[in-house]
C-alpha cells in the first residue's frame, strides 16, 4: 500500500470559499492565493481524515481515494486474495450475496464476515479491564479517533485500548489461526481505514482498502449486472453480536450482551462531539475524576452504516429495524450462551495476538507557539482590540486570532480577511480622492489661462505644454494604480489628446480656441463622472 495523499483538491473546481476550513476540526487546511484565486488545499500532517470537509464542499472539490482500482486489477493479474467484509455491507448494498458471487467468480478466495473480529474485540476489552492496569480506556474501531489523539492529544495514547480494530482483529485471526497466507481486501464503508492499515503497529496484514461508493461506481462502469450472478456466503463464522458494532452503541450493545451493568460505557458520536468530549476526558484525568470503563467514539455520526466511503447512505429507521430483526434472531436461538462465547475464546485465543501499539505523530503537527500577531493584525489594518475579535466567518476560522496564526504560520494569506480587503477599499478612497483632486485643480488652472486667453490671440504654448504634463501624470497612476489603473487610463488618453489638438491650434494660429474650450469641459465632465464611479465602487 502506497502513502499516497487520501484527500485531495480538484483545483478546477475549488472556489476558495472556505467552508473546508470552517467545518475541519483540526486546521488540517492551507489556503493559497494564485494568480488572483484563492484554492484551498489539505495538510496531510494535520488531516485526521474525518471526511468533514469532502461532505461540506457544495463544488464537489474535495475527493479521497481508496484500492478499488488496485485490488480489481490484481485479481486480474491473478493473486490469491481474501475479503474481510464490514456488517454494514448488508445495508449499503442489499444484493451483498450476488457481489460474493460476482467476486468469487472473479478469483476471491475466502469472504469473511468482519463480525466475528468485533466479537474478539469485545472479548479482548472485557478481559483487558478484568486483568488491572488500567480502570478507562478509548475503544478504537474507527481509525479517525486513533488519528486525532496520536496527532492532536497525545497525552491520551496510553488511554487507547491496547486491542487492534475489528477488522484487524479479524485479520490476524485469519493469519494466525486459519493459517490463511492470501493477500487481504476489506470491503469498507470509511475511507480512512486506509491509513489505519498502512500503519507500522497494524502490521501490513490488511492490503486493499475497497470502498462501498467507489466498488459501486467501479461495477457501473464495468457495467456489471450483479443480479446475472448466483447469490454466495459468508466463509466459515460469522460471529455472534458483533454484527451490531457498525451502528451508534454497538459496541456497547456487546458489552451489556457479556458482562451486563458491570462496565461503565460512554458513547459518542459525530467528529464535533468527539474533540469536545475527548477534551473533557482529558481534564477529567487530570482531575482525578471518574471516567467510563470504556469510550466508544465514532467519528460519523450515524456510525458505520453511514461511514465516509458510503455514498449514498441508508436511512437510519431502515437500518436499525434490520439489525433489530437480527440481533432478535440471535438472542431468540438460545443457542450460545454469554459466559460460554467467553470461554470459548479464552480456551482457543491468546489476547497477546491481539495486542495494538500507538506512535505519537504530534511532533510533524506541532507548531511553534506564537504570542505577538502584532505584524499580522497591522496587514490586516485591525489596529483595535475590538477589530481584533471581530471573528466572523469569512475566512473559515470564525477568530480573528486563530486566521492571523495561521497566516504566521504560513498557512493563509492576508488577502482572504474581508476586513483586510475593506480596509484596502477605504485606503484606496481616499488614495483616488487625493488624485482626482490634483487632477481637478490642474485642469481648472488650464481652464482659467484658457479664458484669458480668449480673444487675445496669445501663444497657447503654456497651455499644450501644461495639458502634455497632466497626461503624463495620469498615465502614471494609471500604472500605478492596478486593477483600479483602468479609469486613471481613460483620463490619460483624453488628456493626451487635449494636449495635442491644442499644439494643432498653435500651428493653426489659434483659430480653434472655442473648440478647445469645449473639449476642456467635456473632459472635466469625463474626470466628474470617472471620480463619481470609482468613489462608489470603493464605497
Amino acid at each position: 500500500m502506497d502513502d499516497r495523499l487520501i484527500i485531495g483538491t480538484r483545483l478546477e473546481l475549488c472556489e476558495g470559499c472556505n467552508k473546508c476550513l470552517s467545518k475541519c476540526p483540526v486546521n488540517a487546511n492551507n489556503a493559497k492565493i494564485t494568480d488572483n484565486r484563492n484554492t484551498v488545499l489539505v495538510d496531510r500532517q494535520r488531516c485526521i481524515y474525518c471526511g468533514e470537509c469532502v461532505t461540506v464542499c457544495d463544488h464537489h472539490a474535495r475527493l479521497y481515494d481508496d484500492d478499488t482500482e488496485r485490488f480489481f486489477a490484481r485479481l486480474k493479474e491473478g493473486a490469491k486474495i481474501s475479503l474481510l467484509v464490514a456488517p454494514s455491507i448488508r445495508h449499503s448494498l442489499p444484493s451483498y450475496k450476488r457481489l460474493f458471487g460476482y467476486l468469487k467468480s472473479l478469483g476471491v478466495n475466502l469472504i469473511m464476515d468482519v463480525s466475528f473480529g468485533a466479537d474478539i474485540a469485545t472479548w479482548a476489552y472485557l478481559r483487558t479491564l478484568e486483568a488491572g492496569g488500567r480502570s478507562t480506556m478509548i475503544a478504537q474501531p474507527c481509525p479517525v479517533v486513533v488519528f486525532y489523539i496520536q496527532k492532536h492529544m497525545p497525552e491520551l495514547i496510553p488511554y487507547l485500548a491496547p486491542i487492534q480494530s475489528p477488522t484487524l482483529c479479524a485479520a490476524i485471526y485469519i493469519r494466525n489461526y486459519m493459517k490463511v497466507g492470501d493477500e487481504l481486501a476489506f470491503l469498507s464503508p470509511c475511507f480512512a481505514k486506509e491509513r489505519e492499515f498502512n500503519d507500522p503497529n497494524t502490521g501490513g496484514l490488511v492490503t486493499y482498502n475497497v470502498t462501498v461508493e467507489k466498488l459501486k461506481a467501479y461495477l457501473k462502469s464495468q457495467g456489471v449486472r450483479l443480479e446475472s450472478y448466483p447469490e454466495a456466503e459468508f466463509d466459515r463464522r460469522s460471529g455472534d453480536l458483533g454484527f451490531t458494532f457498525s451502528r451508534p452503541g454497538g459496541l456497547r450493545e456487546n458489552v451489556e450482551f457479556y458482562a451486563g451493568d458491570k462496565v461503565w460505557v460512554k458513547q459518542v458520536e459525530g467528529t464535533e462531539d468527539m474533540v469536545q468530549y475527548l477534551d473533557q476526558y482529558a481534564q477529567r484525568i487530570r482531575q482525578n475524576k471518574p471516567t467510563p470503563a470504556i469510550v466508544d467514539i465514532l467519528n460519523c455520526r450515524q456510525g458505520c452504516n453511514m461511514g465516509t466511503g458510503i455514498g449514498e447512505p441508508p436511512q437510519t429507521d431502515d437500518v436499525d429495524r434490520r439489525i433489530n430483526e437480527q440481533k432478535k434472531t440471535f438472542l431468540q436461538k438460545g443457542g450460545r450462551k454469554p459466559e460460554a462465547i467467553l470461554r470459548e475464546m479464552d480456551e482457543s485465543l491468546k489476547l497477546a495476538d491481539f495486542a495494538r501499539r500507538y506512535t505519537d505523530q504530534s511532533e510533524s503537527v506541532r507548531q511553534e507557539a506564537i504570542t505577538d500577531l502584532n505584524s499580522v493584525y497591522e496587514q490586516l489594518g485591525k489596529t483595535t482590540e475590538i477589530s481584533r475579535r471581530t471573528n466572523c466567518y469569512a475566512c473559515g476560522y470564525g477568530s480573528c486570532e486563530a486566521f492571523a496564526t495561521a497566516v504566521m504560520n504560513g498557512g493563509n494569506d492576508v488577502r482572504n480577511c474581508v476586513e483586510f480587503s475593506r480596509h484596502k477599499l477605504r485606503s484606496g478612497r481616499q488614495e483616488f480622492g487625493n488624485l482626482f483632486q490634483g487632477l481637478d485643480q490642474q485642469l481648472e488652472e488650464m481652464n482659467q489661462k484658457l479664458e484669458a486667453l480668449r480673444g487675445s490671440g496669445a501663444n497657447l504654448n503654456n497651455i499644450s505644454m501644461q495639458t502634455r504634463v497632466i497626461s503624463i501624470n495620469a498615465s502614471i497612476e494609471s500604472a500605478r494604480a492596478g486593477q483600479y489603473g483602468r479609469a486613471f487610463g481613460v483620463v490619460a488618453s483624453e488628456i493626451r489628446n487635449l494636449a495635442n489638438k491644442s499644439g494643432e491650434i498653435i500651428q493653426n494660429n489659434q483659430a480653434s480656441q472655442e473648440s478647445l474650450m469645449a473639449d476642456i469641459l467635456e473632459l472635466e465632465r469625463s474626470l466628474r463622472s470617472i471620480h463619481a464611479q470609482m468613489d462608489e465602487a470603493l464605497q
